[in-house]
């Protein structure tokens, strides 16, 4: 019991003696994470308004860059988004990729959706 006693007594004058340097630790904590939010909602905030602009502000791009486009890897992953994107916009697209059945099969998907 007497080494519990000597253990509490011990903490508590160690904690006084460091209140100070915990008290700044903690407003240095503080504003970390509050520097950390504010960097965080910055982001979602920069993404939505990116994402909704480009929605409700739909570009000619055949005005801005012409009546052709070419299109590499366009059978997967972002090229054929890439692809039914222009596509969509009433772009001519060549179409680039390394397997003639996937280019194929892609080609004809876009002609049946918009009519190319």
């Amino acid at each position: 019991m007497a080494a519990i006693d000597q253990f509490y007594f011990l903490s508590r004058e160690i904690f006084s003696e460091f209140a100070s340097l915990r008290d700044a630790l903690a407003i240095l904590g503080t504003f970390y994470a509050v520097k950390k939010t504010v960097t965080c909602l910055a982001s979602v905030c920069s993404g939505l308004s990116t994402h909704m602009f480009s929605k409700l502000n739909k570009q000619n791009l055949v005005m801005k860059y012409g009546k052709w486009a070419i299109v590499t890897g366009s059978t997967h992953g972002i090229g054929k988004a890439y692809a039914y994107e222009l596509a969509s916009h009433k772009m001519n697209i060549v179409l680039i990729s390394r397997g003639e059945k996937n280019l194929k099969e892609t080609a004809d998907d876009i002609g049946m959706n918009f009519y190319i």
